[in-house]
């Protein structure tokens, strides 16, 4: 189970940092669907399967949560340092000088 939520909280600060909340909901109900499915064809109790459905459901959303929290901090970081006058980009520099 721990492996469930440890997976679940990367996967949720992974989607924190591309999309919006509307793509949360839609991605838990899936992982939910996968994860009560297993938890019925491996036969476990239904009180099993609601706790993995838990241990699922929450840390999505914790790590949802930390993934916009670091958007945002990164995006203010970019903007303050854009402000100062330096040149940032968050992409590597497609002519950026390699010496030898």
């Amino acid at each position: 189970m721990l492996t469930i939520a440890i997976s679940s909280l990367a996967i949720g600060a992974a989607l924190g940092l591309r999309f919006r909340m509307y793509v949360l909901l839609p991605a838990i109900g899936a992982t939910m669907a996968v994860v009560a499915s297993q938890g019925f064809l491996q036969g476990f109790r239904p009180v099993a399967i609601l706790g993995e459905l838990i241990a699922v459901a929450v840390p999505m959303q914790l790590g949802y949560l930390v993934g916009i929290v670091f958007h945002r901090l990164l995006a203010r970081i970019l903007i303050s340092m854009r402000a100062n006058g330096r040149s940032v980009s968050i992409y590597p520099s497609a002519h950026s000088s390699q010496t030898s």
